[in-house]
C-alpha cells in the first residue's frame, strides 16, 4: 500500500511530446508454414501504410515477439525510417554489455559489471 500522495497530482499542466503512440505487435516465427508464408509481405504493406499516414508527433513501437531472422532483419533496416520507439522485441535483453540482468523474470543491477557503450 502506498503512503502519502502522488506528487504528480499537484501538476496542472502535462507536457506531451507526441499525439499518438502506435504499437504494432508482430509474431511471424517462420516464412515456410502456410499460415505465415506471406507474413513479411503483409508486414511491409502495414509499415509502408503507417509511414504514409503518421505525422512527426506520432511514435511507433514495434514489438517483435519470437519472429524469424528475416523479419527481424527487415525491421532493423527500417529503424531510420520510423519514428522513435522501434525495437525487435528484446525488451529486457542487452544490446550491449551492461550491469543489468534478468533473473527469474526480474530486472537486477550487477555492480560487478560495467556499462560498455562502444557499439
Amino acid at each position: 500500500m502506498r503512503i502519502g500522495s502522488n506528487p504528480a497530482k499537484k501538476e496542472t499542466k502535462i507536457k506531451i511530446n507526441s499525439y499518438h503512440r502506435i504499437i504494432v505487435p508482430i509474431y511471424i516465427p517462420n516464412l515456410t508454414d502456410e499460415y505465415f508464408k506471406k507474413g513479411l509481405e503483409v508486414l511491409k504493406i502495414c509499415l509502408e501504410s503507417l509511414l504514409l499516414t503518421v505525422h512527426q508527433k506520432t511514435r511507433v513501437s514495434i514489438i517483435c515477439n519470437g519472429c524469424c531472422k528475416e523479419v527481424e532483419e527487415y525491421i532493423e533496416g527500417q529503424q531510420s525510417k520510423l519514428p522513435q520507439g522501434l525495437g525487435t522485441g528484446g525488451l529486457f535483453t542487452n544490446n550491449f554489455e551492461s550491469p543489468l540482468e534478468v533473473k527469474n523474470g526480474e530486472l537486477h543491477y550487477n555492480s560487478n559489471k560495467k556499462w560498455d557503450f562502444n557499439l
